[in-house]
C-alpha cells in the first residue's frame, strides 16, 4: 500500500504530465490521456488525505466504515459517497466517467472539454484540501 508521501509524490508528478500536455497538444489530440492523467491525479489526492482523516472520522462513529486505503475503483466511489466525502465524490465520479469513456468507450471525448477535466480535478483538489484541514 503506497504511503501518504507517495499519494502526494504521484499527484504532483502527475500534475506535471497534465501541463506538459497542455503546453504541447494544442490540437487536443491527447484528451484521452490528459482525461485519464487527471482522473488518477484526482484519485491520488483522495487517497493521499485518508490516512489523515479517516481515523478521525471513524472514531466518532458506533461502527468504522471507512478504510485508510482503497485497492478498487468501485470500493472507493462508494466509500467516497459518505457525507463526509461529499464534495469530494462529485467531480471525483465525473472524472471517473470521463475516464472510463476515454479509456473504453472507443476513446470518445466529445462528451468533455479538458476546461472541465480541469475544474473537476480543481474541484477535487481544493474539497480534499477542505476536508483534510477539517481534522488536522
Amino acid at each position: 500500500m503506497p504511503t501518504q508521501d507517495r499519494h502526494v509524490a504521484q499527484a504532483a508528478h502527475n500534475n506535471e504530465m497534465l501541463i506538459f500536455i497542455d503546453t504541447y497538444d494544442s490540437s487536443d489530440s491527447f484528451r484521452d490521456w490528459y482525461t485519464t492523467v487527471s482522473y488518477y491525479t484526482a484519485l491520488h489526492h483522495f487517497e493521499a488525505i485518508l490516512p489523515i482523516v479517516v481515523p478521525e472520522i471513524n472514531k466518532h462513529r458506533t461502527k468504522s466504515l471507512l478504510e485508510t486505503h482503497y485497492y478498487g475503483h468501485e470500493e472507493r466511489l462508494k466509500a467516497m459517497a459518505d457525507y463526509e466525502f461529499v464534495d469530494i465524490y462529485r467531480p471525483y465520479s465525473s472524472l471517473h466517467k470521463f475516464s472510463k469513456a476515454a479509456r473504453y468507450n472507443n476513446f470518445d471525448t466529445t462528451r468533455f472539454t479538458k476546461t472541465l477535466v480541469k475544474k473537476y480535478l480543481t474541484d477535487v483538489e481544493i474539497a480534499c484540501k477542505k476536508v483534510k484541514g477539517k481534522y488536522l
